[in-house]
């Protein structure tokens, strides 16, 4: 059933929320980024704020992952129509870089706040682990180069999870580190050491 101009709206609004908590949260970090701040940037009532989030936590536990599902199915199909001739590997390394720029993008701060909100959320009793639908584009490339006999463990899911787990070990020591470093430079070149481990 089509959404009704209403439904558009309010979700609409949702986002302006999230992208202005984004905005100010990169500017001047996250312990002086007030809801108040946000709702101005946003253009909207406090009211309006409570009716979508419950604290300014809430807004990235909801947005984050659909935001990231957004960006890397954006700029992974951009990557395909202007290098239709990459080779499989380099559409593995692609892929799995596609969340170290976007959280490069983001900043430090706004990581360890995605972190530390799902870890919070896994400490509830009736907490189930998501499946990102976003990264079965992943696993698919693992299972087709294991196919083509690529894999040197010839695990497609144990070099899924060994790669996935190093692209979220990256960005939560660039995060702990304050953004020390240049997560995408060295995050490129640690990501083509582990798929050198795991492809032949």
């Amino acid at each position: 059933m089509a959404q009704t101009s209403r439904e558009i709206q309010k979700q609409q609004t949702k986002l302006r929320i999230y992208h202005a908590a984004l905005k100010l949260i990169k500017q001047q970090g996250y312990a002086d980024t007030s809801i108040r701040q946000i709702t101005r940037e946003a253009h909207v009532s406090l009211g309006t704020f409570y009716v979508h989030y419950t604290s300014k936590q809430d807004i990235i536990r909801e947005n984050y992952y659909g935001d990231l599902a957004a960006y890397i199915g954006t700029h992974y199909e951009q990557y395909l129509t202007a290098n239709p001739q990459a080779s499989l590997r380099d559409k593995i390394l692609y892929f799995s870089m596609l969340q170290l720029h976007l959280s490069a993008e983001q900043g430090w701060q706004f990581v360890i706040i995605v972190f530390t909100a799902f870890f919070e959320e896994a400490l509830d009793p009736e907490f189930h682990a998501r499946d990102w639908e976003m990264l079965n584009t992943l696993r698919q490339l693992m299972r087709q180069a294991n196919t083509e006999g690529h894999l040197v463990n010839h695990d497609p899911a144990a070099s899924f999870t060994q790669l996935y787990t190093s692209v979220r070990g990256m960005m939560a020591t660039w995060a702990y580190q304050r953004g020390s470093f240049d997560l995408v430079g060295q995050g490129q070149r640690y990501l083509d050491t582990v798929l050198t481990a795991l492809y032949k």
